[in-house]
């Protein structure tokens, strides 16, 4: 039981992290920028290193998820035919969506972006960004939602 709160507290930990850092920047950063002359290399600078982060905190997200499993004793048998599984399948799906959403992300956007591209072509890229950055977050909350619903045991 000892292992399984350790390992449900961190996973926590990193979704708090990970949202956080989602909504860090539209919320906080974006809005203190807004009148900098700095604002394209600091958006740049910060999402280089939040991508980092980001990808530490998804990496140790899917192995807290799994260690959460097994930690409950869920075996293959109940997580294919049990509600309980339903909903873990779905938000697995819904992971796999949001990770190939921030891969697509930062090959498409971070790659250019960092290759200094034309003053022109940056708001192209920042609408994009910002679309982007949306549908993850809204993954992300989505399965937040159906984190709860599986503690609740629903």
């Amino acid at each position: 039981m000892l292992l399984y709160s350790i390992s449900v507290f961190f996973h926590i930990l990193l979704v708090t992290i990970w949202i956080g850092g989602q909504l860090f920047l539209p919320l906080v950063l974006i809005p203190a920028l807004k009148n900098n002359s700095t604002k394209k290399e600091m958006l740049i600078s910060t999402g280089l290193i939040f991508s980092k982060v980001g990808k530490i905190s998804l990496i140790l997200l899917l192995a807290t998820g799994i260690l959460n499993l097994y930690f409950r004793g869920i075996d293959m048998d109940t997580l294919l035919h049990s509600r309980y599984g339903q909903i873990f399948l779905i938000k697995l799906f819904i992971f796999t969506i949001m990770v190939s959403f921030v891969y697509w992300h930062e090959k498409y956007i971070l790659k250019r972006v960092g290759n200094e591209i034309p003053e022109e072509e940056y708001g192209k890229y920042r609408k994009v960004a910002s679309i982007s950055g949306r549908i993850t977050i809204l993954l992300s909350l989505l399965m937040v939602w159906l984190g709860i619903m599986l503690a609740k045991g629903l």
